[in-house]
């Protein structure tokens, strides 16, 4: 029973030290988000959010009837 679980637990380290979250990649805000990023609320509403290199953005919300 304590081979068992000796077994598990190395198991488990390996995985969660293996885990990209844990290293460091492009899943946890290490690279900058740059870009635009469209959403679609319904037929005539939409939303765009610019972000620039220098770290500012735009936001752009049209709707076609008010």
């Amino acid at each position: 029973m304590n081979k068992i679980f000796r077994i598990i637990l190395l198991l488990t380290i390996l995985i969660l030290v293996s885990c990209k979250y844990l290293r460091g990649d492009e899943c946890n805000n290490t690279k900058p988000l740059v870009g635009t990023y469209e959403n679609i609320y319904d037929k005539e509403a939409k939303n765009l959010l610019v972000i620039k290199d220098d770290g500012t953005f735009e936001q752009i919300f049209t709707k076609e009837v008010i």
